[in-house]
């Protein structure tokens, strides 16, 4: 038997050897099925903000330079 699944229709498709095809639905929450879509995970999300990220880091050292004493 094979499954397949598609994401995009949230359609399950179940083809067992012996023959007819079986189709279930599924639900999925929105944001996820389109972080899932367009292949992010939580890492690759983060990302997306990196450069307000540096900007804050470096904006973070100028202002407390002590919490940044390099070792």
């Amino acid at each position: 038997a094979q499954v397949h699944i598609d994401l995009a229709a949230q359609v399950l498709r179940a083809e067992p050897a012996s023959g007819e095809t079986e189709e279930f639905g599924f639900e999925i929450d929105a944001y996820r099925k389109k972080n899932l879509l367009q292949g992010m995970d939580d890492i690759g999300l983060t990302l997306q903000h990196a450069e307000q990220i540096r900007a804050f880091e470096a904006a973070r050292r100028a202002d407390k330079p002590w919490l940044f004493r390099d070792l």
